[in-house]
């Protein structure tokens, strides 16, 4: 059976690693990190190069190369920075296109080479976008007009200045807010706007926190009169743990909507019409 001889190789194998961490621990935490980092660039070493390193052998060691390839693969959204042949040093934005690199780095390519690259790679770009809108304005053909799940900036706009028709005794507010999170005063204000939309509606602002002054600047100057003030303690129990904390209750349908940190305006009265359109438990 092969399972004895297994087992004699699995021994064998940890009879060799505890000597081996018995002689030299450093030597072999060495090894688990260089075998990490081979397998990081074998992983790296299978995406397409950013550079071409074949086209810059000219005036960049190979090495020099496949290091800011690996580098570019790694972190895709950082800024990237190379010396060219002359000694200048150039910076360029995350996902700059491989022509304008080339344009910059290689000592072989003219001025005309450069820039014919430049605009074929502009011309291939524009035939993408044009395919790409060609096909958003079938979508807009095929539907009637409308394109289903966007908002566009027309709709943000409307939705910004208009009020909302609900069922305002229905609905109940109710924002946690604290005065040590910096992004409870501006909820605040938006809240307020909302409110001045909308005067009906039902809000409540309950402060986790016993400072009076801040209670009076950012609630009740702000037109909140219901307002209630819990400690840290009670909040916690309450679930409440971030700031601010929006609950939309839907008495009818006895369900709550619950949204953390800040929402936009347009944000809230989405989410107030949905509340709205919650249904009762069987």
């Amino acid at each position: 059976m092969r399972v004895p001889y297994y087992g004699v190789f699995v021994s064998i194998f940890a009879s060799s690693l505890s000597l081996s961490i018995e002689y030299d621990p450093n030597k072999l935490a060495q090894h688990i990190v260089n075998t990490q980092i081979n397998a990081e660039r074998m992983l790296y070493a299978s995406m397409p190069d950013v550079i071409d390193c074949d086209r810059q052998s000219t005036w960049m060691e190979r090495d020099h190369c496949n290091t800011i390839n690996f580098l570019l693969k790694k972190h895709p959204s950082a800024p990237i920075r190379v010396t060219a042949y002359d000694g200048v040093t150039h910076s360029f934005d995350p996902y700059t296109p491989i022509p304008i690199l080339n344009a910059f780095l290689d000592p072989a390519s003219s001025t005309s080479t450069s820039g014919g690259e430049i605009v074929q790679y502009m011309s291939s770009l524009n035939k993408i976008n044009s395919r790409v809108a060609s096909s958003i304005n079938q979508s807009v053909i095929d539907h009637g007009g409308k394109i289903p799940n966007s908002v566009g900036y027309r709709q943000i706009e409307k939705e910004l200045k208009s009020s909302l028709d609900l069922d305002f005794q229905n609905l109940q507010l109710t924002v946690f807010v604290s005065p040590e999170d910096k992004a409870s005063p501006g909820y605040l204000k938006i809240l307020a706007g909302l409110k001045s939309q909308n005067p009906l509606l039902n809000v409540q602002i309950v402060m986790v926190s016993s400072h009076l002054e801040w209670l009076q600047l950012n609630v009740i100057d702000k037109g909140f009169y219901k307002h209630a003030i819990i400690s840290k303690e009670k909040a916690n129990s309450l679930g409440v743990k971030s700031f601010p904390m929006t609950y939309i209750l839907n008495k009818k349908a006895d369900k709550t909507i619950i949204s953390e940190y800040t929402m936009t305006l347009v944000d809230l009265k989405l989410k107030l019409k949905s509340a709205e359109k919650l249904e009762k438990k069987d």
